[in-house]
């Protein structure tokens, strides 16, 4: 699991990464002073989990933006007071914890994997940062020659050089190929007609013929 912290208390920022490090076997600890430089860096798009400290100024409009940015990161409020702690729950977030008992730090890891364990995630390379995206949140994969262009429920596409192919591989529960181009999720029908499928945004996507047995078994 890959963790990032935010704060300016460089000990708390010390003490925090040598106990996720004792924990975690395996991970990627990153170090930030500032929002804006967690904000800019494209690589945060693979992190998992994050510590913010609430001492840090304008914290919860940034914690949103933080969230609206990275939708699959776990947020773990760090506080050493509880003044404010009641907006916490303006922002989705996992755990909160006192700056004076790190031990939560442990259970707030814990709560973060558990998170992940139970939703299904996208790996993709997008200008060579690596991008997790839920697979809940993709409408369709779309083909196009050698690159994939991967359709949010959201509006964003990313465009990837991975085969549609593995993520049908990866995807095959909730996805159905209906084109040798068009890998959908089957969540996200409107509506069914004889050759296409409109999705919930509005997009039409042809069925071709050699996949039409296919796709009418799946509802036979």
């Amino acid at each position: 699991m890959n963790v990032g912290i935010i704060s300016k208390d460089h000990l708390l920022l010390n003490k925090i990464s040598e106990k996720v490090d004792t924990l975690l076997d395996t991970s990627i600890i990153q170090k930030y002073s500032t929002f804006d430089s967690f904000l800019k860096n494209r690589r945060n798009f693979c992190i998992d989990c994050i510590f913010i400290d609430l001492s840090l100024e304008n914290w919860l409009e940034k914690s949103k933006e933080i969230k609206e940015k990275f939708q699959n990161i776990g947020i773990v409020f760090v506080s050493d007071d509880l003044h404010d702690s009641y907006k916490v729950y303006e922002v989705e977030h996992i755990s909160f914890i006192f700056k004076e008992d790190l031990s939560y730090v442990e259970q707030a890891l814990k709560l973060c994997e558990n998170r992940f364990q139970n939703e299904k995630f996208v790996y993709f390379s997008w200008k060579s940062t690596l991008i997790v995206q839920k697979a809940k949140d993709i409408l369709y994969f779309e083909r196009d020659k050698r690159r994939t262009i991967i359709h949010m429920k959201n509006g964003e596409t990313w465009i990837t050089y991975k085969h549609i192919d593995d993520f049908e591989e990866e995807v095959i529960e909730d996805f159905i190929r209906i084109h040798v181009s068009f890998l959908v999720n089957k969540n996200h029908f409107k509506t069914v007609t004889r050759d296409k499928i409109q999705l919930v945004d509005g997009t039409y996507v042809p069925i071709s013929r050699k996949y039409m047995k296919q796709f009418k078994g799946m509802y036979e």
